[in-house]
């Protein structure tokens, strides 16, 4: 799990460069939900990490976090093309995540999506993707 100040920027920076996305990351345990169908997109740190990067004086030293934040975009089936709007929408979040320094948090190459094969079952077509980051604090 990243920390709260990694998942902060992230989730507000995300937000803010896409608002017509319904978003639902860690920090929206109240907000509203989509009806049933409606397109979304999930936002996961399944991968975490930190370790501390420097030597030094107390207080001094760098601590690098270091972990995978994974969007998963549920687009509704029933609209035309469902899988290419899906695919559509992972390649504008993951242009918007790619090489950026957001709020001291680095963000590098992000993956190529990944079709859940799933997808025929439900009322969503299931792309995802993510994007390694860094963050480091001084303590």
């Amino acid at each position: 799990m990243a920390r709260l100040a990694t998942v902060s920027a992230l989730e507000t920076y995300l937000k803010a460069e896409h608002p017509a996305v319904t978003f639902i990351g860690l920090l929206d345990e109240d907000a509203d939900r989509p009806a049933e169908g409606g397109t979304f997109v999930a936002i996961q740190y399944p991968v975490s990490d930190a370790e501390q990067a420097s030597l030094g004086a107390p207080g001094s030293n760098v601590y690098r976090h270091t972990g995978t934040i994974r969007l998963v975009v549920n687009q509704k089936r029933a609209v035309a093309n469902a899988r290419e709007a899906a695919v559509t929408m992972c390649d504008t979040l993951a242009a918007s995540l790619r090489g950026k320094d957001i709020s001291g948090v680095l963000t590098f190459a992000p993956t190529d999506p990944v079709f859940d094969d799933r997808n025929e079952d439900g009322l969503y077509q299931v792309f995802s993707f993510s994007t390694p980051f860094q963050h480091d604090l001084i303590g």
